[in-house]
């Protein structure tokens, strides 16, 4: 019997069982359909998180910090801090992959007005024309204009008048920064700086974005080196934390690895992504298996249904072995009508699951858009890998689920085949 005959004859008793193959279908379909969706669900919250993270932070840039937060000495105190120099920016420059080096500092307990608003505990972080901030609106300041600045995205949110305003509406106004400190004899002393507010950062979903100005590191280390009120600051206690811009998301393991050999601490959003890339998959895993149990109870039902075939078609197995069918054809005409009942029910789960992922999708976002919450946290995706995965598992539970079936009609006896009513 060659593969054509063989495509046929299955087809045709297949469809000689039309109600017993339409529920067996059914019950893979379902199978298949709950691995779709659960999965889905994995898929759509790994994507989720990682557009959050990847709008807060770029994979091709690692930070430094001056001590590892997570470690402490045999003593239970805080490691040795590192400092963060310039000559040390100097090092790092040199590393092979790194693309740029900016130092970054941070300036507490500020007070800002804007026109009648006032905003107070607010913080400055400088920042380097070379890695400017990402701007929502207006533009990012030059490099020679050390008296603009940048507000971070809910700035509006932050005035103790309890006015809202729109963070867009401040572009182009004029800020009076005071910062403060405490001098020698115990006494307040403040220094006012008036800038221009040239435009608002992007949203990058943290507290941060109520209360900072980003402000060119140049004036930012100014105003910081005055209240820490510390000749030679920098030299002394080092930069709050170094920004390492790397050539391309391949060399940020390397270029981490080189750091982390000078006993630096270094903190990166791929690493994290990798982390959660880990835990993600084992949630896939999970998710796939519990959707799976369906699948392999429908392949109960494929079993039964190859087996009824048989007490069914015992003359007609013993007719086909009485004019030269051999074993191994009977085992492929039903290892076949296995398969195609698998594969049919695996492309019926497969749509069905993404219908239903679509569908659900949709109403958990116009569910969380009605209470105000955004958008919805909960996505639903339905990859190219994950459907092709899909159809040939069910294709190959048919498969399996046939063995038994196909190896008990093969054996069947032709003689007494031939005498079965």
């Amino acid at each position: 019997m060659n593969n054509s005959d063989l495509v046929l004859f299955v087809l045709l008793n297949l469809k000689r069982m039309k109600l017993k193959v339409t529920l067996t279908v059914l019950g893979v379909v379902v199978g298949t359909t709950a691995i779709v969706a659960m999965v889905a669900l994995g898929v759509g919250l790994q994507d989720s998180l990682t557009r959050q993270l990847m709008s807060i932070a770029d994979v091709n840039e690692l930070t430094i910090v001056p001590t590892n937060p997570n470690r402490g000495d045999a003593f239970g105190g805080r490691e040795k801090e590192i400092h963060l120099t310039e000559k040390l920016v100097k090092e790092i420059s040199r590393i092979d992959g790194v693309k740029s080096v900016v130092p970054s500092i941070g300036v507490a307990n500020t007070d800002v007005k804007i026109q009648n608003h006032k905003a107070s505990q607010i913080n400055i972080d400088g920042f380097s024309t070379e890695n400017p901030i990402a701007v929502s609106q207006g533009r990012a300041p030059r490099r020679d204009d050390d008296k603009t600045i940048i507000l971070s995205s809910k700035f509006g949110n932050s005035f103790e008048d309890d006015h809202k305003v729109m963070a867009g509406e401040l572009v182009g106004k004029q800020a009076l920064i005071k910062v403060s400190r405490t001098a020698d004899d115990g006494s307040t002393e403040v220094r006012c700086v008036r800038a221009r507010i040239v435009g608002i950062a992007k949203d990058k979903g943290a507290q941060t974005d109520y209360s900072t100005i980003y402000m060119p590191i140049g004036a930012a280390e100014d105003l910081w080196i005055w209240q820490k009120n510390t000749p030679n600051l920098i030299k002394k206690e080092g930069y709050n934390s170094l920004k390492v811009t790397v050539e391309s998301p391949d060399r940020a393991d390397s270029v981490q690895k080189a750091l982390e050999a000078k006993g630096l601490f270094v903190f990166s959003l791929k690493q994290i992504l990798d982390g959660f890339k880990t835990v993600f998959g084992i949630l896939q895993a999970i998710l796939g298996a519990i959707g799976a149990v369906a699948l392999l109870v429908a392949s109960i039902g494929i079993v039964n249904t190859m087996i009824m075939s048989i007490y069914e078609r015992t003359r007609e197995i013993g007719i086909m072995k009485a004019i030269g069918a051999g074993n191994k054809d009977i085992i492929k005409i039903f290892l076949g009508e296995a398969g195609v009942i698998g594969f049919m029910g695996g492309v019926g789960g497969t749509f069905l699951g993404w219908l239903i992922s679509k569908i659900l999708g949709a109403i958990a976002s116009v569910y969380l858009k009605n209470q105000g919450g955004g958008e919805s946290p909960i996505a639903f995706i339905v990859p190219a890998w994950l459907a092709i995965f899909a159809i040939v598992f069910a294709t190959a539970v048919g498969l399996v689920s046939g063995i038994y079936p196909a190896l008990r009609a093969s054996r069947l006896n032709p003689l007494v085949a031939l005498r079965h009513e």
